[in-house]
């Protein structure tokens, strides 16, 4: 997330609302403190590793998890944009190497599948509460990987979209829409 502190608002107005149209968060500050933030109008989604990396394995006519929840997870990716955690990118990777290990994922296959990643509307946060992560994951059971996930959709209001039937129990306990396409 770019800071911007409040002296610079007015001069770089136009600068702030073209990030904001490409999906980038703005934190505006007052002495090094968040005062506001500018987010997209689009309501983004939440999206938990699982999703991507079914749909991304759904691509090469590999057994899934839940196709169509992906499938609906994605398309509504693509039109709205995602927001993820740091740890979603070193997950996704991991997901696709234990895909290959496991004889379910050719490496070459694999390998392309970096650039479907690239091509996805993905931001990343950048700004987590781990103490609240670590929380979240102490009260519902969860990983801390998977209570990253809860934590932001949580702080940014976001609905969540996961194949992590824990993880949609938790949300669902914290007030947290779960991404429903059906």
């Amino acid at each position: 997330m770019r800071k911007i502190p409040s002296t610079e608002v007015k001069a770089s107005f136009a600068e702030i609302v073209r990030s904001v149209e490409r999906g980038e968060t703005v934190a505006i500050t007052r002495h090094g403190r968040d005062v506001a933030h500018l987010i997209p109008s689009r309501t983004h989604l939440a999206v938990d590793a699982s999703v991507v990396v079914d749909a991304l394995l759904a691509n090469y006519g590999r057994e899934l998890v839940d196709g169509l929840y992906a499938t609906y997870a994605i398309e509504r990716l693509n039109r709205n944009g995602g927001l993820v955690p740091p740890n979603w990118h070193s997950e996704v990777r991991n997901s696709l190497l234990v895909a290959h290990r496991q004889g379910r994922l050719p490496k070459d296959e694999a390998v392309d599948c970096l650039d479907s990643l690239k091509a996805l509307p993905i931001v990343t946060e950048q700004e987590a509460d781990l103490d609240t992560a670590l929380k979240l994951a102490l009260t519902h059971d969860l990983s801390f990987h998977d209570a990253m996930y809860l934590e932001l959709a949580t702080r940014r209001g976001l609905p969540l979209a996961t194949l992590n039937q824990g993880l949609s129990r938790a949300a669902l306990a914290e007030r947290v829409e779960v991404f429903n396409p059906y």
